[in-house]
């Protein structure tokens, strides 16, 4: 049986693509050269951004009332066998951090490796008749069988709504998490949502990849590179790998226009809007600025010959070769920007191929690279790029949470001091949350309070925390006076604590005592940290109570006998109205009142 030419390339690329099955079209290597499921460089890229945004929240008047670092480990859902399609990857338990799950998500966002691939692209312009979705050779038959129909989804909204992971489904699971009364389901709904967050970041990041918003699947068939230059891989993600990334750290920095961008969306539109703008001015950015191997497009300079994409998708209108600079003795096309010199393509006319060709007088085209140089100084611009666009991503995501300490008394009940708590749990919107979040403590949920400065577990129970409302009944082993207390949670495996709540103290003072009834006596409180508009409640002991603004008055008692008065409480009208508490007795004062003087005749 014979066969065309057409029929042999097409067999042989058959054998290639079911032998080398590609893990194509995914950014980067996903975890490290030996695949062990540990490092790569999305993980680094999220570990970057948490870190920076820490680093960032000390000037936050909320966020500096989070400790988070010290936070409980979180039971939840993840990766524990990678593979290629959803049946081969298994799920199971995993452990961590609540910044150790965003870091993980930078993993688990490209499982399975194949099924994910084609869902990680994202072509701002639609240069292939409006296609934001990958075209490049997965609608071909011969790609169609090995990796399945085209699913027709971009990044953009893979990653913002449809992903199991996606950043819609991050704050749904948020927003359980906070509700949730039952401690394993709240654990495990935190691991989701800061999963949900890790696994955004990573389809962010893959908007500062150039091939992920040119519409190049860059599939890397072994040898097919001596049949065609359709099926390359791509040299910028061979390339950056971990230490190239944290290396680009080092030694790279965000532009400036683009971190102008990425600062200026809008923090009134509503939370998924957002996120959408931030996938568009990011991969705008990459799409306009740099090369992929398979599509760089323009007239070379040198030898005035045209070049368009290698892999027969549509142009793109920037950058173009002959719009830029080129360095004739080393080949390389190249832009200044603010780091200086950018290498993007190199023009090799110096090989073997070439020198044969030239010898048999025959003139062939110069090969287009993009070499090491290139491939550094792009990720010197673009991983700075990925972590500065996953800490928006994350500051946006964080909840901005206050616990608010309104009142503390202590009671003396059964020879036992009582601390008589309330407070309340306050989320503000904002970043992607359009609404509150209301929290609830589990039963078996600990808290901290913090009594003078000591740290102290109160016993299960003892603090209670339902859909914002903060109750407490604490026992206080010291009978020592509590001038301050503060209240210490954890939420989503970040210990929030409460401002210092100071407890005035005061003390109650009688004078003019004749020791006789029916005579004015006066009272008056002193006042330790009481805050500036109060009002001060008053029980006579006869079953008089009065309320007054100032902190004196004075009583008249009608009949003889033993009187116990004492200045109440000194709060705020607001903190009456909304936590009214017991009363409480924190000093007073025993009459003993004869009989009134009888008027003479």
């Amino acid at each position: 049986m014979e066969f065309d030419r057409k029929t042999t390339v097409g067999i042989l690329l058959c054998v290639a693509f079911l032998v080398f099955l590609p893990t194509a079209v995914h950014s980067y290597s996903n975890d490290n050269r030996e695949r062990t499921m540990s490092g790569g460089p999305h993980r680094v890229i999220n570990a970057f951004a948490v870190q920076a945004f820490v680093a960032e929240s000390l000037s936050d008047p909320v966020l500096t009332q989070y400790d988070f670092w010290g936070g409980e480990n979180l039971t939840g859902t993840t990766v524990v066998q990678p593979g290629n399609w959803e049946k081969d990857v298994r799920e199971g338990i995993g452990k961590g951090k609540w910044y150790q799950w965003v870091i993980e998500g930078g993993y688990t966002a490209d499982e399975p490796e194949r099924y994910m691939s084609l869902r990680h692209f994202y072509d701002p312009l639609g240069a292939n008749q409006g296609a934001t979705y990958l075209t490049d050779h997965v609608e071909e038959w011969l790609t169609s069988f090995v990796m399945g129909p085209n699913p027709k989804m971009d990044a953009k909204w893979w990653g913002a709504l449809h992903s199991p992971y996606s950043l819609a489904k991050g704050v749904e699971f948020m927003e359980r998490a906070f509700s949730a009364s039952r401690s394993q389901e709240k654990e495990r709904l935190f691991a989701a949502a800061w999963r949900s967050l890790g696994e955004t970041m990573h389809l962010l990041a893959d908007m500062t990849v150039p091939a992920h918003v040119r519409n190049d699947s860059h599939p890397g068939v072994a040898w097919t590179e001596y049949i065609t230059d359709r099926y390359r891989a791509d040299p910028y993600e061979e390339y950056v790998d971990e230490e190239v990334v944290k290396d680009s750290m080092a030694e790279g920095r965000v532009d400036p226009d683009l971190l102008r961008e990425i600062q200026s969306v809008p923090e009134t539109q509503r939370g998924l809007l957002k996120v959408l703008q931030l996938f568009d001015l990011v991969a705008a950015y990459t799409n306009r600025n740099y090369f992929s191997l398979d599509t760089i497009a323009g007239t070379e300079r040198i030898s005035g010959r045209r070049f368009t994409n290698a892999n027969g998708m549509p142009e793109y209108p920037s950058p173009r070769l002959e719009d830029l600079e080129v360095d004739k003795e080393q080949g390389y096309y190249y832009r200044e920007d603010f780091l200086g010199r950018v290498r993007l393509v190199r023009v090799v006319r110096d090989g073997l191929l070439q020198k044969l060709a030239e010898l048999g007088g025959v003139s062939l085209s110069p090969r287009l690279e993009i070499d090491r140089n290139c491939s550094f100084d792009q990720a010197k611009r673009l991983v700075p790029a990925a972590v500065a666009v996953g800490q928006k991503l994350l500051g946006w995501f964080m909840p901005r949470v206050e616990v608010i300490l309104d009142a503390f008394v202590v009671e003396e009940k059964e020879g036992e001091n009582i601390g008589l708590l309330k407070g309340r749990v306050v989320h503000t919107p904002f970043g992607v949350y359009d609404d509150p979040l209301s929290f609830t403590l589990p039963e078996d949920g600990n808290v901290t309070v913090v009594v003078n400065g000591e740290s102290m577990e109160p016993p299960l129970g003892a603090v209670s925390i339902k859909e914002g409302v903060i109750e407490g009944r604490i026992p206080l082993a010291s009978r020592s006076p509590v001038k301050e207390i503060g209240l210490v949670l954890d939420i989503g495996g970040i210990r929030v604590s409460s401002s210092a709540f100071t407890v005035p103290f005061l003390e109650l003072h009688p004078e003019n005592l004749s020791g006789l009834a029916g005579e004015k006596y006066g009272f008056y409180v002193v006042v330790e940290h009481c805050p500036p508009q109060v009002v001060y409640l008053w029980d006579f002991g006869d079953g008089s109570v009065a309320e007054t603004k100032g902190a004196s008055l004075s009583h008249v008692y009608a009949k003889e006998g033993e009187y116990t008065s004492s200045g109440l409480q000194c709060r705020t009208p607001a903190q009456r109205a909304s936590s009214p508490l017991p009363r409480e007795r924190p000093t007073s004062c025993l009459l003993r009142l004869k009989p009134p003087k009888k008027k003479g005749p």
